[in-house]
């Protein structure tokens, strides 16, 4: 994979992992569906936040093959 395409899926990675970690406070304060907290729901959600912030991370920061190495060509 390329370079720009590899930091634009870091990037959506990133974004992802924040909506993930929004609907895992929102379980864990039980304001989605009902008045009663989800902690398995939060659980997973901060789960996901974790993993796709950290696949994020090594997206955004992965050097790829640049057209000039010649590992590119």
């Amino acid at each position: 994979m390329n370079r720009t395409a590899s930091r634009i899926v870091g990037v959506i990675a990133i974004i992802l992992s924040l909506g993930s970690a929004v609907l895992a406070a929102f379980y864990w304060l039980g304001t989605v569906i009902t008045d009663q907290p989800h902690t398995k729901h939060g659980l997973l959600f901060a789960a996901i936040f974790v993993i796709l912030l950290l696949f994020g991370n090594i997206s955004v920061r992965a050097k790829g093959r640049s057209p000039e190495s010649p590992a590119g060509k």
